[in-house]
């Protein structure tokens, strides 16, 4: 099983340098042409839809309508809560390790691009749970017990985004996602999720900038971080009960 979960992961990282390439090579960018986020946004499009079409043909995951069933749908505003709390504890860690953002300026620019905004809000979450939550973490629930298959595709899953501000939060929130996907072995609740976090960041990057931290917006208080903890806390109990209940 580890066979497909490396191929899996290699190709979803083949496709995106190579494709990434590719249409810098292809597409015009510049004056007359495309802009460069828009270049990079429709690489990102391609490389997910290529990623999902792998697995699915070489009989990896086979995504069908049954991993969107709605019945789940109840959790989904304490998962949003639990979700956007983590997201700011995690917001003010990386700001305190000064984590360097490999990406800022790339995501800046996608954020103003009606493409780039589809490939990271839209795009991105749908092909990234088929791929990290279907693919990797079906075959490994394959090998190992629930706690293994939560860490390590937790940890896949913030390593192959290769940059630090990135890679350290999504670790955690593939834990969070892995969790949900292991407590309802299917995709409807962790993709909203994964769309909700993407979609905030995007409108933060929009409306805020990518330089304003989380001392700009909350302040630089010891309050802020527990309010946010206790939300993730309740949020969590409360995510964790509504999943029990089914």
């Amino acid at each position: 099983m580890w066979k497909n979960i490396l191929l899996t992961v290699a190709v979803y990282l083949a496709l995106n340098i190579v494709v990434s390439g590719a249409c810098l090579s292809v597409l015009a960018v510049g004056p007359g042409g495309l802009g460069l986020s828009t270049v990079i946004a429709v690489a990102t499009v391609i490389s997910c839809v290529g990623s999902a079409l792998f697995v699915y043909f070489a009989n990896i995951f086979r995504v069908s309508a049954a991993h969107y069933s709605l019945r789940r749908m109840a959790a989904l505003p304490a998962a949003l809560v639990c979700m956007l709390s983590m997201q700011m504890l995690l917001s003010y860690a990386v700001e305190a390790a000064s984590l360097d953002n490999l990406t800022e300026d790339v995501m800046t620019s996608m954020a103003a691009d009606p493409v780039g905004i589809l490939a990271i809000v839209l795009v991105g979450p749908v092909v990234e749970e088929i791929v990290f939550r279907g693919a990797v973490q079906d075959n490994l629930r394959k090998i190992y017990g629930q706690p293994a298959v939560i860490v390590i595709s937790s940890l896949i899953f913030g390593l192959v985004h290769m940059n630090p501000a990135q890679s350290i939060p999504a670790i955690f929130f593939g834990g969070l996602l892995a969790w949900v996907y292991e407590k309802t072995r299917c995709l409807t609740l962790s993709t909203l999720m994964h769309i909700f976090n993407n979609g905030i960041c995007i409108l933060s990057i929009r409306y805020f900038g990518h330089d304003a931290d989380m001392t700009d917006l909350f302040g630089n208080s010891a309050l802020a971080i527990v309010l946010f903890a206790l939300a993730l806390a309740a949020s969590g109990f409360v995510l964790k009960k509504q999943l029990d209940r089914h």
